[in-house]
């Protein structure tokens, strides 16, 4: 059996100024084998054709190494940027965040203003109705009713005695020494006596009592359904006037 080498196709140069040619080998009239020969070698000396083809083969890896590794920068630069746009997005998150803090600070701002005004405005309610209560107060003159003889007292001052008794009764005006009401004080007297009882207006050893518009200081009586009022203008000296006086 004899090999037989030929020679096909193109020439190539392999950048060293030879040339190789590919071909095959025929035994036996069947064509087989592959192969790559060298004008300046013979067929049985074939190893630097077998080289060149390892070298292609080493350039393949080495591109196919050189692709991976640019698909696995391109992978971290995606994962860079990725991680660039959750820092912006957990940034912008963050002042989001700030931004509400700052809206809800100023809410409870607003709502203590508001609260506080609602109380500064209950206050002035209250300090209102404690007015106008003062004011009915002083329009409204209280009672201090007696049945039996009585002596005037500081807290008097701006009542009403008020009498419904069927019998007389005294009310005492007492001197400044024992009894000291501030000038202008104004005390009212009120009968409402049965019949023919009276109530006798007494002032005190050194107190004196004048009936408008006459000059001389005596008791005075207030008969049944009488009105009467009482000014004090000097110490222990005092002015009465009214209807039902004797």
């Amino acid at each position: 059996m004899s090999k037989q080498i030929i020679n096909i196709g193109s020439k190539v140069d392999d950048g060293t100024g030879d040339t190789l040619r590919t071909g095959f080998t025929k035994t036996n009239n069947n064509f087989s084998e592959l192969y790559t020969s060298v004008d300046y070698l013979n067929t049985s000396a074939n190893t630097l054709p077998y080289a060149y083809i390892q070298a292609n083969t080493a350039t393949v890896v080495g591109q196919s190494a050189y692709q991976q590794a640019n698909t696995a920068t391109t992978q971290a630069n995606l994962a860079f940027n990725q991680a660039n746009t959750a820092t912006l997005i957990g940034q912008a998150a963050y002042t989001q965040a700030n931004t509400v803090s700052v809206a809800i600070y100023n809410t409870q701002i607003a709502i203590d203003i508001g609260v506080a005004a609602f109380h500064q405005a209950n206050v002035a309610t209250i300090i209102g109705q404690s007015a106008y209560a003062a004011a009915n107060t002083a329009r409204t003159v209280p009672q201090n009713s007696q049945s039996s003889n009585y002596t005037l007292q500081l807290t008097d001052a701006g009542k009403y005695i008020y009498y419904t008794q069927s019998s007389n009764s005294t009310l005492y005006i007492p001197p400044a020494s024992e009894v000291l009401f501030s000038n202008g004080t104004i005390i009212m007297i009120v009968s409402k006596t049965s019949s023919n009882a009276q109530i006798v207006i007494t002032p005190n050893t050194g107190v004196s009592l004048y009936l408008a518009g006459n000059n001389t200081s005596t008791i005075r009586n207030l008969t049944t359904y009488g009105v009467a009022t009482l000014m004090r203008v000097a110490a222990n000296t005092w002015f009465i006037s009214g209807t039902g006086l004797t």
